[in-house]
Order: structure tokens, then C-alpha cells, then sequence
């Protein structure tokens, strides 16, 4: 059946999954500082920021679970990523950016 969605991440390159199957191309992300990266639902379509530029604009249909997976490596399919996060923040239906935006440089309270 089909799963829930994913955002997987390698050491330069962020990608959007769904079951196992990449729903977007590779899309750059920066080393050796922090990046800014946000995925949101706003009116059934997901969207993807990095740094506050949109990189992914994608509607998902017939989605059998809620699980999302964050903080896996591309590199080597669901292994455990070795970055670090720094800030999580999940809001239920709340959906905040449908286009570009600025990234706060305080934190989400």
C-alpha cells in the first residue's frame, strides 16, 4: 500500500518522498552552516523551503498513513542521518508559507 510522506536528507541534498519512491528531484542544500528547511500543507498541496526559497510545490493524494519520516540519509535509503538538527516544530493544521518568505533568526516558541 501506499505510505506516509518523507523528507530525506544527504550531506548536500534534500529530497521528497512518499513511500519509498522520490517525489522530487535533488535539491541542493548548504554545508558547513545551518539550513533554514520547512515543509508544509497549505489547501492540500505540500510545499518545500529551503532558506525560505520554494523548492517544492506538489499535491499528494490517497496517503494511507500520517507518518513522516524526518532525519533519514538519502545515501543510504531510511538509514539514520548524521547532521544535526537543531529545531523541530510541528503544527497541526497550520499551514505558514505557500511562497518565499524570510526565516526567523529567533526561535519558534
Amino acid at each position: 500500500g501506499l505510505a506516509g510522506l518523507g523528507v530525506l536528507v544527504s550531506n548536500t541534498n534534500i529530497y521528497l518522498v512518499r513511500g519509498g519512491v522520490q517525489l522530487s528531484a535533488a535539491i541542493a542544500i548548504p554545508t558547513g552552516t545551518y539550513a533554514h528547511i520547512l515543509l508544509c500543507k497549505v489547501s492540500g498541496t505540500y510545499y518545500l523551503f529551503v532558506d525560505g526559497a520554494q523548492k517544492i510545490s506538489t499535491t499528494v493524494s490517497n496517503l494511507t498513513t500520517s507518518t513522516l519520516g524526518l532525519g533519514y540519509s538519502a545515501d543510504v535509503f531510511y538509514s539514520e542521518y548524521s547532521g544535526k538538527v537543531d529545531e523541530f516544530t510541528y503544527l497541526k493544521g497550520v499551514g505558514l508559507y505557500d511562497a518565499d518568505f524570510t526565516p526567523s533568526t529567533e526561535p519558534y516558541l
